[in-house]
């Protein structure tokens, strides 16, 4: 006589405009987690910014787990995402998403210094993409009043293009 073996997996999903969460429960009490989030062109937009705060806020916090969790926007699952850069921009590449990583897979091809992802100065402004010790910003979508206040403190601020970071870095005495 052959016993059937029934399993029971307990999963959920959650879905907020662009994001989606899925979990399951695997053995006992480990859960595995996937945060995915669409980053395709027409998902960019003021409209879709709550769905994007909440994928780095569950980054973030997830990144706390000690079981692994998979983070990833549609473009890694779908398009194939671009080889990531090895040594300090990798680990760099880890740390980003979106056109921050989209930014480091252009800058992984030059010649330039890596940035730093995520620096705050010491008001709490915080810089997507920077150059800290040169004062140079990449504008990846600041708001006009933090951009302004860059800029009146001496920052450079740029938009995310080689030649003008190339340029920006250059006259900072950065390249």
């Amino acid at each position: 006589m052959v016993e059937a073996l029934s399993v029971v997996v307990a999963a959920w999903t959650w879905q907020h405009d662009t994001l989606t969460v899925l979990a399951s429960n695997t053995t006992g009490r480990a859960t595995e987690i996937a945060v995915l989030l669409d980053d395709r062109a027409d998902q960019f937009g003021t409209e879709h910014k709550f769905a994007w705060n909440d994928w780095l806020r569950l980054s973030n916090l997830l990144n706390l787990r000690l079981q692994e969790a998979h983070l990833v926007t549609y473009g890694q699952v779908v398009e194939g995402a671009a080889p990531a850069p090895s040594g300090a921009e990798g680990e760099l590449a880890e740390q980003a998403v979106g056109a921050e990583l989209e930014l480091l897979q252009v800058l992984a091809g030059s010649d330039l210094a890596a940035p730093v992802l995520g620096h705050e100065k010491a008001d709490g402004l915080p810089i997507d993409v920077a150059w800290p010790d040169q004062h140079v910003a990449v504008d990846l979508g600041l708001p006009e009043d933090d951009r302004a206040e860059l800029v009146d403190l001496g920052w450079t601020v740029v938009p995310a293009d080689l030649d003008a970071i190339r340029t920006a870095l250059a006259h900072a005495g950065g390249q």
